[in-house]
């Protein structure tokens, strides 16, 4: 992987971290880095009080690192809208 797309895959992974602590508890994010088979993965769970609804589900592999990357940002951008609808909700219930 070249340095600039794995600078800028490094960014994407930080900011989907950074989604995970700023989400609202109805949300369970769950970002996972592996380095020995280079792959993302990112799951979210709504969370509810009658069950767990799988709302995001993706391994991200970086054998191709600009596959990985378009994969990763599309990740990023769903991901960014479920937080938001998800705060949007709760302020829209309070």
């Amino acid at each position: 992987m070249n340095e600039s797309i794995k600078n800028d895959v490094q960014i994407v992974i930080k900011s989907l971290q950074a989604m995970a602590f700023d989400a609202p508890e109805s949300l369970s994010i769950n970002v996972n880095y592996r380095s020995l088979l280079p792959s993302c993965q990112v799951s979210v769970l709504e969370v509810s009080d009658e069950d767990l609804t799988d709302l995001i589900s993706e391994v991200i592999h970086f054998d191709d690192a600009e596959k990985a990357l378009k994969q990763l940002l599309a990740v990023e951008s769903k991901l960014a809208e479920l937080v938001i609808k998800s705060k949007d909700d709760l302020e829209a219930a309070a």
